[in-house]
This record gives C-alpha cells, sequence and structure tokens, in this order.
C-alpha cells in the first residue's frame, strides 16, 4: 500500500475552529461567573465552556458543519448564534451580545381587586379557564402551564429586558381579556380579568352523587390529553357543576371498591354535558395462576378482554403480569364474561364475573415472546 493509498482511509482529525466573545450592549466584557457556554453540532455532540475575563473563548478540533452557541449568564437573555464550518480546517466567529433582564412582579386580579384565581373559585372555574399569557417580548414566552400557575396564586414575576417596552396580553382562547405595555422602570404590573367572560368561555359538566356518595369520589378531568384538576365530591354535594376548558374532555370518576367511569367528549366554548346520576358498579378482581401441564408455574403477562378480538374494533384488553410464582391479578373489571389467555399462547380460559374462585390457566405454554402482540 503506497502512501497516497493509505492517506485516502485514514480519517482526517477534525481541526476546525470557533472563536468569539461575550459581551454586553455596551460592548463591555461580562463577567462569566455562573455562565456557561454549550456548543452544540454534528451528530448531536455537545462540548461545555465559559469565556474569560477579557470576554473572549474558543472552541477547537471541530468537525465540519452547522454548530450552535448558547450562552446563559445570570441576570441575561440567553443568546444563540450559528456558525458553519464548511472544511475540516474552516474557522468562525460567534461574537454574542447579552442584554440584561429585571424581575417584575405581575399581579392578577378580577374587576374588584381579588386575585383571579379566588374569584374564579367562588364562580366554580378553575384557573385553567382564563386561557394564557403571552409576554411579546422576543425570546420570551410565558407558556401555558405557567400561565395556569399565576392565575391560581393571583401572580407571580417576570423577566423583563432593560430597555424594552414588552406587551403583556390575558388571552382565553383567542379572546383578549388584558393588556398591559408597562413603563420603563415599572416595578409592578397588574392584569385584569373579566370573570364574567371567563364564564361565557367554559364548557361545564353536571351529575348527580347517589346517597350516600360512594366512599373517597374523585372527579378527574384531562384537557386535551393533560390532566387539568380533581374534584373530590364530599358526602354531603347532591349535584355538581363543574366549569372545564373547552377542548377534548376526558371525565375519569373514581371510588374506593367501585368500577372507574370514563367519558369522552368534545366540548364546545359554553357547551354543557350532563352525566346524569352517578352510578358505579362494583369493582370485581380476577385473581389466577398460570401453570404448565406438570404443575411448573410460568410468569408473563396476562391479557383479559370481554369479547372477542375483531380487528375491525380495536379494543386493548387488560394487561397484568404473572410473577415467578404465576400468579396475577387484574383490577377494574365490572359484571360480565372475559376471556384471559397468556400473551405468548397457551388455552383462553372463559370466565363470568363477579367470581369468588381463583382462576388457572394450565396448558403445555411455549416461551414467552417479547414480540408477540397478545392477539387472540
Amino acid at each position: 500500500m503506497d502512501a497516497t493509498e493509505r492517506s485516502a482511509r485514514t480519517p482526517i482529525a477534525p481541526r476546525g475552529r470557533i472563536d468569539g466573545t461575550i459581551v454586553d450592549v455596551h460592548g463591555t466584557p461580562i463577567d462569566p461567573s455562573g455562565g456557561f457556554i454549550e456548543l452544540r453540532g454534528p451528530a448531536d455532540s455537545v462540548r461545555l465552556s465559559t469565556w474569560g475575563l477579557d470576554a473572549s473563548f474558543a472552541f477547537e478540533a471541530l468537525l465540519p458543519g452547522r454548530w450552535t452557541v448558547r450562552v446563559v449568564a445570570p441576570n441575561r437573555v440567553d443568546a444563540i448564534a450559528q456558525v458553519e464550518l464548511s472544511a475540516p480546517d474552516g474557522t468562525g466567529r460567534a461574537d454574542v451580545v447579552l442584554q440584561r433582564v429585571r424581575t417584575v412582579p405581575v399581579r392578577i386580579v378580577d374587576s374588584e381587586g381579588r386575585p383571579l384565581g379566588v374569584a374564579l373559585a367562588a364562580n366554580d372555574l378553575r384557573p385553567a379557564h382564563a386561557g394564557r399569557i403571552l409576554v411579546h417580548v422576543p425570546g420570551q414566552t410565558i407558556v401555558p402551564r405557567a400561565a395556569r400557575a399565576f392565575i391560581e396564586v393571583g401572580g407571580g414575576s417576570i423577566q423583563i429586558v432593560e430597555r424594552s417596552s414588552p406587551r403583556l396580553r390575558l388571552m382565553i382562547g383567542t379572546a383578549l381579556l388584558d393588556e398591559v405595555r408597562p413603563e420603563e422602570g415599572a416595578t409592578e404590573l397588574v392584569l385584569t380579568a373579566d370573570v364574567e367572560r371567563i364564564r361565557a368561555y367554559a364548557a361545564w359538566i353536571t351529575f348527580e352523587v347517589p346517597e350516600p356518595a360512594p366512599r373517597s369520589t374523585t372527579v378527574t378531568v384531562s384537557i386535551d390529553g393533560r390532566e387539568d384538576q380533581v374534584i373530590r365530591i364530599a358526602n354531603e354535594d347532591r349535584v355538581a357543576r363543574i366549569g372545564v376548558e373547552p377542548g377534548r374532555v376526558v371525565i375519569q370518576i373514581a371510588a374506593e371498591g367501585r368500577r372507574e367511569m370514563f367519558v369522552r367528549r368534545l366540548l364546545a366554548p359554553g357547551e354543557t354535558h350532563a352525566l346524569g346520576m352517578l352510578a358505579l358498579e362494583p369493582e370485581c378482581v380476577l385473581r389466577g395462576v398460570v401453570r404448565t401441564d406438570d404443575g411448573r408455574p410460568v410468569g408473563g403477562p396476562v391479557l383479559v378482554r370481554q369479547r372477542e378480538y375483531n380487528p375491525s374494533h380495536h379494543d386493548d384488553p387488560f394487561r397484568a403480569i404473572a410473577d415467578v410464582n404465576g400468579r396475577f391479578t387484574v383490577r377494574g373489571l365490572g359484571k360480565g364474561s372475559y376471556a384471559v389467555w397468556c400473551a405468548w399462547g397457551g388455552p383462553t380460559v372463559r370466565v363470568e364475573l363477579p367470581q369468588a374462585v381463583d382462576l388457572e390457566l394450565v396448558g403445555q405454554f411455549p416461551a414467552p415472546d417479547p414480540q408477540g402482540q397478545g392477539r387472540r
């Protein structure tokens, strides 16, 4: 093998380099204490470093490609710069300017000056109804989860870039509840919400509670896949009316010793969905054991379905795991006929619940298949 062929097969060591500086808007070096630089590049490679007292930094031995420089420092807005290295020995610069921020308290109140969370609770509403807070400053937006926390306690604090005039908007759906533009040096921001407009936007769920109420009855409302609120039903509550955020709603009702009830609805603003009387049937518990013909216990997934598998109507079965002794327990079942089988094969046993006798799955079981889908 000659020298030319050897050089063609030998990987070229990366020799790219990125230099830069970290300064403020006046060009003054920023104190590196508590700050760091994150460099991300090809193949998700990540490096961390800091900068010197003279504001300079450098990264060496870099591969060709696009590199992202992210700079973080206390009391400053994070800054991002991108550098493209086009050759193995390419060079680039990332001169970053960090803006100073200050923390300003924010209060969210109703028209009477009460904290919004208190005003909503007095109207059968929850903090999520007040939508979201939008802070129109480049790089800053209070996300919905944080906004709900703001509303629940009636306020919080935000960071504002110095020498900027941000616009804070309190939204419900696409409707604007309030907007403020703080002056330079403002020490507090106040947003006011009209609770009646929030009531008009909310969707409602109503239901009646039997007497006596099942022990530890709870109603959990999930909006668009996120758990939003949990309501505990007291024994003296007979009729409940709950305001929820419009959207795809899943209502889960649970009580001690009862089978959980699920209701799925797409609720529009102002819509009311009546559940009627809560009728939670007693929970049935299925216990069993899996054994081979010669009596050896078998562990693994056990599946329970109330009807035959129909490919045109997907219906995931209940699942349980038999332990090393072959024993399993399946909770949350109602009265009815069920098919029970092991995910990796073997016999199918049919049972009628409720029943007090433990179930036995006995057969010539093959080895469990980790890729099996458990369909019968």
